[in-house]
């Protein structure tokens, strides 16, 4: 499933918008990356599981499985934004809010010292970078229609707003691969 014409293609359009010299403060470019990545992928694995199991669900079904990867992708850019900042890795949030400095420079000193935005910060401090991600994020939420989707990316949302004791930690603190270092894990 992963060495179609079809994935070759998305591919080189992925590492060509990751490459530019403008990639990590172009909201759009970052769109577009998201779009091939987090939406691709999902949907490519809607058809893997159809083709285990013998059957070809129409493209409405894999337009879902693609929303979903995007509106989910959304709620990871929330979660991981203050580490993302930290590590200088890229992130929609970031990028967005480089279009607008006067908020930028308001929040400049939660993701400096890695504290939690809670909502009304967004909407208090950075209204325009905040309605730009909803907007967004909102596109893509609007066209699930499964119910069990819906939850599932409402799940990964409410995970990704702060209040968990978990957000300064968003990062797994040991890769999956790994033995579990505690007898509970």
């Amino acid at each position: 499933f992963m060495y179609s014409d079809e994935v070759h293609r998305d591919y080189k359009a992925y590492v060509a918008i990751t490459t530019m010299p403008d990639f990590s403060t172009s909201p759009a470019l970052q769109l577009a990356s998201i779009r091939l990545d987090s939406g691709g992928y999902l949907m490519r694995l809607a058809r893997l599981i159809d083709g285990f199991n013998g059957r070809t669900s129409s493209p409405a079904v894999a337009e879902q499985f693609f929303d979903l990867g995007v509106a989910a992708k959304f709620a990871d850019e929330l979660a991981d934004l203050v580490t993302d900042h930290a590590e200088g890795r890229y992130n929609l949030l970031l990028a967005l809010l480089n279009q607008h400095q006067i908020e930028w420079v308001s929040l400049e000193e939660y993701l400096t010292n890695r504290l939690p935005i809670p909502v009304g910060r967004w909407i208090e401090l950075a209204p325009r970078t905040f309605a730009e991600f909803t907007r967004m994020f909102n596109d893509f939420y609007r066209r699930l229609s499964a119910p069990a989707f819906r939850h599932l990316c409402d799940a990964s949302m409410v995970r990704a707003l702060p209040g968990s004791k978990r957000w300064l930690s968003t990062r797994a603190q040991q890769h999956v691969t790994e033995f579990p270092s505690q007898p509970w894990r």
